[in-house]
């Protein structure tokens, strides 16, 4: 696996800051969120109304298979 992705019990869990390429724009609103108490000590954001966003993730799969897609985001 890549360095971005940690398997553990057919898991695979990728912090969305470890994007391998993004193009978001960041607020300064944003810069009193404590970090520390987040689980890769970052975030990724966007905030923008004129230009959208991407990120994209590259990693390695040890297992083939369905997997599901979680994700925790701020729709707002």
């Amino acid at each position: 696996l890549s360095p971005l992705a940690h398997a553990q019990d057919g898991l695979i869990w990728i912090e969305g800051e470890s994007a391998n390429k993004q193009n978001v724009t960041k607020h300064p609103w944003y810069s009193s969120v404590q970090k520390s108490q987040l689980s890769g000590n970052d975030f990724l954001s966007h905030f923008n109304d004129d230009k959208g966003a991407q990120a994209t993730y590259r990693f390695d799969v040890e297992t083939a298979g369905s997997y599901e897609f979680w994700i925790r985001a701020n729709p707002i």
